[in-house]
């Protein structure tokens, strides 16, 4: 043992003394199922069920950052009778962030005199809120861990209901608050073939036997959560609590009961929600027996001739109808199993309950016209953001030289690049409905008429033909904002420009007419030399920069598209441009550019954002 550790050790031992703390032997170390280098034993004035409550300090390192388990090594309670305690007699006395002083190690009389008081208090009955305020690390300890169950649905809807539910291989069950959001959900994860008119008779086949999988099971909501010792074990059990908490609880147990009554539904599942101090709390419970689970073992003669009919059979003296008593009587000596129900819906994903703009951003729909290196980092900011339905535009194949600044990586290379962005978003964020055309949107393309669909569009082709449409149609169809996304020369500058209808602002940001049409009037940077580079291929050439210069215009463009839907600006057109560090610029040969130093001032150093503002057909620094 080095001579620091012993030094430590000797240490505590006499800070712990006086507490009539026990050393532990090696013996008694090895003991444990974790690794632990030292631990101290003492009896406590504390009892439980008439014996007296022992404690066990346990170092694992005793290094610097290593702060003590707290163990209740006698009497044996078992997690649940007590808030705080963990498996084997582990005690959360201290979250993990808590800090402490090593040097002064006395702090482990204090973690000890935390855990005594804690204790004193659970005994005592002075803590039974907590079972209700951090539910799940309680209901953990009591479910069946080896299904997984996924909820789409809205928590926020406290009302009692059917919901739909899909069993996949991979995922395990999934459930949502309508057929179409399972549906998308599934064809996102490309667990369900895409309905579409180009599919083969065998996948239109597969599809529609999938479908017919989906069934429906109620979510029952409770106005409060249970304590462990409500946790029902039986379906009588739970069938209880209904009756207790329930105002209608016949029509709920009528909803379980045909729920169990449907053939397709093997081993009857039942959501149950309700509100905790914490948030909303989703939780199952399984039924193992539904009429199909022994029905089908009573008229399946293979079944038989195995051996594994079964006497007690919830449809005995009954063929196509059971009544609905007899149904809950045969279906209440049954034990039941508690289920953890992972959720993944639009308000946990989006803030876990605590983003109150994420409904407002759910409902607007985005299309993003250009999927290249700027439209597709965006695209994906903008769903992490909330936003549920997007279009994609783009008729452009994934290159492998695309991948040092695009989202998409070497295994899109010969792609689309909307395609294959469109198919990697869904997998990603399954709850979003994401349409993607292998097109340049033009007001000559197959699908132009579906931008009118979109409450906001981005353009990220900083092609000048491309835009001046956009615009054109915009004024024509009244559409929504338009939001422009561009770079200069080696991304040293980057500029989200917001159209309103009519305004006029992009165009007053460039020249509109002549020689230098779809130039910009007040480009930040200037360069002596043509910045964009040859490649071999017929009118090829490129900008050269890389992916971490462009995050700054990707995060602007996702955060302007935001502050539109949140009406941050109301209806006037504005922009943000992200300005470079002057000494990148420098190093690259540019300069700052005298048309925008004396529309909007010196940069000076640069790496800054500057907001600027259109009014009186003007471009302005907004000063706000």
């Amino acid at each position: 043992m080095p001579d620091c550790l012993s030094k430590k050790i000797d240490q505590l031992s006499t800070i712990l003394a006086p507490y009539g703390a026990r050393k532990l032997s090696t013996n008694e170390l090895s003991k444990f199922n974790d690794k632990y280098v030292c631990a101290w034993e003492l009896v406590t004035d504390l009892e439980f069920s008439n014996e007296p409550i022992v404690l066990q300090l346990r170092y694992k390192t005793l290094s610097q950052f290593d702060i003590p388990d707290v163990f209740i090594s006698s009497p044996k309670i078992d997690v649940c009778q007590l808030p705080h305690l963990e498996k084997d007699g582990k005690l959360c006395v201290w979250p993990d962030s808590y800090i402490i002083d090593n040097n002064d190690m006395t702090y482990a009389v204090d973690l000890l005199n935390d855990a005594i008081l804690m204790l004193r208090k659970g005994i005592n009955g002075d803590l039974n809120e907590d079972f209700i305020d951090e539910f799940q690390n309680y209901w953990i300890y009591q479910c069946n861990k080896i299904d997984r169950l996924i909820s789409l649905c809205d928590l926020t809807n406290k009302n009692t209901r059917l919901v739909f539910g899909y069993r996949t291989r991979k995922f395990g069950v999934i459930y949502s608050d309508t057929q179409k959001e399972l549906i998308n959900w599934l064809e996102n994860q490309k667990i369900l073939p895409l309905e579409s008119d180009e599919s083969n008779s065998k996948d239109k086949r597969i599809r529609q036997q999938q479908l017919s999988k989906i069934i429906s099971i109620p979510l029952i909501f409770f106005n409060e959560a249970w304590y462990p010792s409500q946790y029902p074990k039986t379906a009588r059990d739970f069938f209880e609590l209904i009756n207790q908490q329930q105002e209608d609880s016949e029509s709920t147990i009528e909803l379980i009961l045909r729920s169990c009554a449907n053939m397709l539904n093997v081993k009857p599942i039942i959501l149950i929600s309700f509100p905790t101090p914490s948030g909303m709390n989703i939780i199952g419970i399984q039924i193992p027996k539904g009429v199909s689970d022994l029905a089908s073992d009573r008229f399946d003669t293979r079944g038989i001739s195995r051996g594994r009919f079964r006497n007690i059979a919830l449809l005995d003296g009954y063929r196509n109808y059971i009544d609905g008593k007899i149904l809950k009587n045969r279906i209440s000596q049954t034990k039941t199993e508690n289920l953890i129900v992972d959720r993944s819906d639009d308000s946990w994903l989006t803030g876990r309950e605590h983003n109150k703009t994420y409904k407002k951003i759910s409902e607007h729909k985005v299309a993003i016209v250009g999927c290249g290196s700027v439209g597709s980092s965006v695209s994906r900011l903008l769903l992490q953001s909330g936003i549920r339905k997007m279009m994609l535009w783009d008729d452009d194949l994934m290159k492998s030289e695309n991948s040092s600044r695009h989202l998409l990586g070497f295994d899109s290379v010969y792609k689309n690049k909307a395609l294959a962005l469109a198919s990697r978003l869904r997998e990603e964020f399954p709850n979003a409905y994401i349409e993607a055309f292998n097109e340049d949107w033009t007001e000559d393309s197959k699908n132009n008429q579906k931008i009118a669909e979109a409450d906001i569009i981005v353009s990220c082709t900083a092609h000048w033909n491309t835009e001046q449409q956009l615009i054109k149609r915009q004024s024509k169809d009244i559409l929504g904002a338009i939001v422009f996304a561009f770079v200069e020369a080696h991304a040293m500058a980057g500029h989200v420009i917001v159209n309103q209808v009519d305004s006029n602002a992009f165009n007053s940001w460039h020249i509109t007419e002549g020689k230098y049409i779809g130039a910009l009037k007040y480009p930040a940077t200037y360069w002596k030399v043509n910045t964009r580079k040859r490649i071999a291929a017929c009118a090829g050439e490129f900008q050269p920069y890389g992916a971490i210069p462009l995050t700054n215009l990707h995060a602007l463009t996702a955060r302007t598209v935001i502050d539109l839907i949140m009406d941050r600006f109301s209806n006037k057109s504005f922009a943000y441009s992200y300005i470079g560090r002057e000494a990148e610029l420098l190093e690259l040969g540019g300069n700052w550019n005298y048309k925008w130093i004396a529309q909007f001032g010196n940069p000076g150093k640069g790496d800054c954002i500057i907001p600027l503002i259109f009014e009186n057909s003007n471009w302005e620094k907004c000063d706000a």
